[in-house]
């Protein structure tokens, strides 16, 4: 999964301050210097590149049909698309939940 070097640090609070503390430079994995292609071709092993679903499925069949190790490069959102739409799902959550206890508290405890 190529999502320019995961960006799991990108979720901590410090983020937000970016280049004002050189959040890249030491939290930061970019992958932008890597080519996933190079690194299959150094080991020998077939490489695909994939960057929607629709191909990535297309790709690992070919894989699982062909029966030899290979590398699948999958591109995804990068760090900070990748932040928005983990808020976005929890807060989707937090919401179904409230709403769902409210109905709850609302109906004197009866569904």
């Amino acid at each position: 999964v190529n999502n320019d070097g995961g960006g799991i640090f990108s979720f901590l609070p410090i983020a937000k301050h970016g280049q004002d503390v050189s959040f890249d430079e030491f939290f930061g994995t970019p992958t932008r210097s890597f080519s996933f292609q190079q690194g299959a071709e150094a080991f020998g092993l077939a490489y695909n590149f994939s960057s929607s679903f629709e191909t990535f499925k297309e790709v690992y069949q070919d894989a699982l049909q062909n029966g030899q190790p290979c590398v699948i490069e999958a591109k995804v959102a990068g760090r900070e698309a990748n932040v928005d739409v983990h808020r976005r799902i929890s807060q989707r959550a937090v919401d179904v939940i409230t709403n769902e206890l409210d109905r709850d508290v609302s109906n004197g405890g009866e569904k």
